[in-house]
């Protein structure tokens, strides 16, 4: 049986839910749960962010049992999800703090859904906890290694931010046996490029090509044959295991990539990387080793 894909949504305990939650997102959910592998989280630190009183706080726990108990009746199955109440999982609290240092107060002082919450709280001035909001809901995107993380359009700004902060963690720190991997992909990279073509690395795990004077159809066959050669791979990595001891592992590889092309996708170098850079994350939402061209 092919490994489910992780998805995360979840609710603020500010409050009972009401018809509008079941039309927007609650009935999507009915669906999920025998599709996905499905963390529904009782957001009940990111309601501290907006309702920090203390008549909301002590209310908290009962609106979060009732939300349980209203996804419940709408037919989800606990034997198929996973509920996850935020301030139990302390995990949640470390791995804010440690991400916290890869992002600037000035990015996030950018995002215009922040002030909108501050100004819909009442709050005249910023709040440090609601100016983190985005912070802490990485922390909560990264713990499960969620795949799918369904937002509507406010929140499409802090679903990059996590983006981000792993791709600076990533650069930064590495992965487990990181170096020798983006070695070996590279050497399979190798194998595939023309003399003429480009390969440079992004960050952590990405890559960009540049394929001089190529028509798409070329750049989506190099892009098929470069896809395949990484996943022929198989790297040696050494772990480390219990009680001290180290064992040596065969890691298999699959990749994505987006393709775009001058001047169907742009004509200038930003241009054409944000369209990769779409069909890439396209690419990877349809699931992992596949080639997706822009547009």
């Amino acid at each position: 049986m092919a490994e489910r894909k992780r998805i995360l949504t979840g609710d603020r305990t500010t409050g009972k839910l009401h018809l509008g939650h079941y039309i927007g997102s609650h009935r999507h959910r009915l669906a999920f749960q025998d599709e996905y592998e499905c963390f529904f989280l009782l957001a009940d630190l990111h309601m501290l962010t907006t309702k920090p009183d203390k008549e909301s706080i002590l209310q908290s726990a009962d609106n979060g049992r009732t939300i349980v108990m209203d996804h419940l009746a709408i037919g989800i199955d606990p034997a198929k999800v996973t509920f996850c109440l935020q301030s139990a999982i302390h995990e949640t609290y470390e791995l804010q703090l440690l991400i916290s240092s890869l992002v600037t107060v000035e990015r996030l002082q950018q995002l215009p859904t922040i002030k909108d919450m501050a100004n819909a709280a009442g709050f005249e001035q910023l709040p440090y906890n609601l100016l983190g909001y985005p912070v802490l809901q990485s922390a909560d995107i990264m713990l499960p290694r969620a795949h799918l993380v369904p937002v509507g359009k406010d929140n499409e700004s802090h679903v990059e931010i996590t983006r981000q902060i792993a791709r600076r963690f990533n650069n930064a720190y590495g992965e487990a046996g990181g170096d020798q991997v983006i070695k070996a992909v590279a050497g399979g990279f190798r194998q595939v490029l023309r003399d003429a073509d480009i390969a440079a690395r992004l960050a952590g795990d990405e890559f960009a090509f540049v394929l001089p004077d190529t028509t798409l159809e070329e750049a989506l066959q190099i892009s098929e044959r470069l896809r395949i050669s990484v996943s022929r791979l198989e790297i040696p990595i050494v772990v480390n295991v219990p009680e001290g001891r180290v064992m040596e592992q065969q890691l298999s590889i699959k990749t994505c990539l987006g393709v775009a092309v001058s001047p169907q996708h742009g004509s200038t170098g930003p241009a054409l990387l944000a369209a990769a850079d779409a069909a890439l994350r396209k690419a990877k939402d349809q699931g992992r080793n596949r080639v997706i061209a822009a547009g």
